[in-house]
């Protein structure tokens, strides 16, 4: 385990991760994430139909994706019930 283990506060804006994730995926596409760190990608992801994977060595952080995952939901359109 690392010697010390820094905390980092600051998160992504979902809003501005969503137009990458957008922009670079279709739905149900794999986004990867490389440095997951408080999970905004993942939560991106998430909220656009999208699956996610990504590597995050941090426990501490670890919990705390799981819990933004937990507390996100996918957005739904009319769209998604058409024919």
């Amino acid at each position: 385990p690392p010697k010390y283990l820094y905390i980092i506060d600051i998160y992504s804006p979902v809003k501005l991760v969503d137009i990458s994730v957008k922009a670079s995926s279709n739905k149900n596409d794999i986004v990867f994430d490389s440095f997951v760190g408080s999970g905004t990608v993942a939560v991106s992801a998430k909220k656009k139909q999208k699956k996610n994977i990504g590597f995050e060595l941090s426990h501490v952080y670890h919990k705390i994706i799981e819990q933004r995952l937990k507390n996100t939901h996918q957005e739904v359109r009319l769209s998604d019930f058409k024919n």
